[in-house]
């Protein structure tokens, strides 16, 4: 499976890396050398070092750097994003704007995860928002919410 079936993990790796490059504005044409030389640079790197790959992975990624942020992002949830999700979830608004999750409340509209797992997902996305609060008379009051979040993986 790790033979037959691998290539095809590497050549999705090299599709989504340069897709994600072409979405942050490099030509398409040099989006994917550059995916490909990455991986090319990396494999070479893998076969010739007696290092795991985890270790070479920790030593290319700066501490407290957005490569480190975005991979560890779905780890305390557990979560590997192999598709498209679709959740649908209750927020309250309290007076402050400061957003409060009602998890249990989460509806899975599409994907691959459970429930509470997609409870869990829009929490830690929404929880760091921050909205304007509405007002009632010159008051600000408490509002609940339904928002339905998409969250796609790169090269789906």
């Amino acid at each position: 499976a790790v033979s037959g079936g691998g290539p095809a993990y590497v050549f999705l790796l090299i599709e989504c890396l340069a897709e994600a490059a072409t979405q942050m504005g490099l030509a398409p044409d040099l989006a994917m050398k550059l995916a490909r030389e990455t991986v090319t640079g990396s494999g070479e790197l893998a076969h010739l070092s007696k290092e795991s790959a985890a270790a070479l992975r920790q030593a290319v990624m700066s501490p407290k750097g957005t490569t480190l942020e975005a991979i560890n992002y779905f780890a305390p949830l557990g979560i590997e994003l192999n598709g498209n999700l679709q959740v649908k979830v209750m927020v309250l608004i309290d007076r402050n704007g400061q957003p409060q999750v009602l998890p249990d409340t989460a509806q899975l509209v599409q994907g691959q995860i459970s429930r509470s797992k997609a409870g869990q997902l829009a929490d830690r996305i929404i929880s760091g928002w921050r909205f304007t609060p509405t007002q009632m008379a010159g008051e600000p009051v408490m509002q609940e919410y339904w928002v339905q979040l998409q969250v796609r993986a790169l090269g789906r």
